[in-house]
């Protein structure tokens, strides 16, 4: 029997000729509709995908996102990342983070971004992926030899 997908409730307000197809719309307070979508990850994830692709697309960019160039990309992004942490304490990084979120949220997007597309040009779905993989650490770390533990699977 197959799993069943993992589902989380997306909200916003909307005017009522923004109610699209499929989607239920409730009154509020009489004034606007309220509409409310039980979206699926995959759905998300593959609507992500539609945006990055016109985005990469209207400017003709397909021809520089090779795999290579990609993954590159994606630890570029990743370095700047960090930029972020480096030579920081805890106590530091977490005053950082406070008053630098929007530019580590805008550095994890642009990784996010290089991901998703990457593994949608090479037809890989990631969201399988990292169940495959997390399956496979399961195994690879049992809770029973790893809880509390940093070492690696090879070092138990």
């Amino acid at each position: 029997m197959p799993k069943a997908k993992r589902l989380f409730q997306v909200s916003k307000i909307f005017k009522n000729d923004d109610i699209g197809d499929g989607l239920q719309s409730k009154e509020s307070n009489g004034q606007s509709h309220l509409k409310v979508a039980v979206v699926s990850m995959d759905d998300r994830i593959s609507e992500m995908n539609k945006k990055i692709a016109r985005f990469r697309d209207d400017r003709d960019w397909m021809q520089f996102h090779d795999p290579k160039n990609m993954a590159i990309s994606i630890i570029l992004e990743a370095a700047e990342l960090l930029e972020h942490f480096q030579w920081k304490s805890g106590k530091e990084i977490d005053e950082h983070i406070d008053n630098n979120k929007l530019q580590v949220e805008e550095e994890l997007a642009d990784i996010a971004i290089y991901l998703f597309e990457l593994a949608d040009n090479l037809n890989i779905d990631l969201l399988s992926a990292m169940e495959r993989k997390i399956k496979k650490n399961e195994n690879k770390y049992p809770v029973a030899k790893s809880k509390g533990n940093a070492k690696k699977y090879n070092q138990f």
